[in-house]
């Protein structure tokens, strides 16, 4: 996606879209036990780095996921191999998204 797309898109359309997306990725997580948001709190959410903890699963869910053609990034420090990290930029489309939360909630 070229920069004059975004421009013609509206920062109102941009931050909508994120929020969406965001939502949609946090459903998935909320609707998981083995798998949350690594933020408690909704409201310090982030929306546009989403991070996950998946506690014993990281490796297993992040070798999925990229057999699905999905690169997430590991956690930090001591969360390295607990932690994976969601990018939710203007350059990923809804529809990437939703394909992956599909893949995520698919994940056993």
């Amino acid at each position: 996606m070229v920069v004059q797309d975004f421009l013609r898109r509206g920062i109102d359309i941009i931050r909508k879209e994120t929020e969406y997306k965001s939502a949609v990725l946090y459903q998935v997580l909320e609707g998981r036990d083995d798998l949350r948001p690594f933020v408690a709190n909704k409201i310090d959410r982030s929306m546009t780095v989403l991070t996950v903890d998946c506690g014993t699963k990281q490796e297993a869910l992040s070798s999925y996921l990229q057999e699905k053609n999905f690169q997430l990034g590991e956690g930090y420090g001591e969360f390295k191999n607990r932690h994976l990290r969601i990018a939710n930029f203007p350059a990923h489309s809804k529809e990437q998204v939703e394909a992956l939360a599909d893949a995520i909630q698919e994940f056993r």
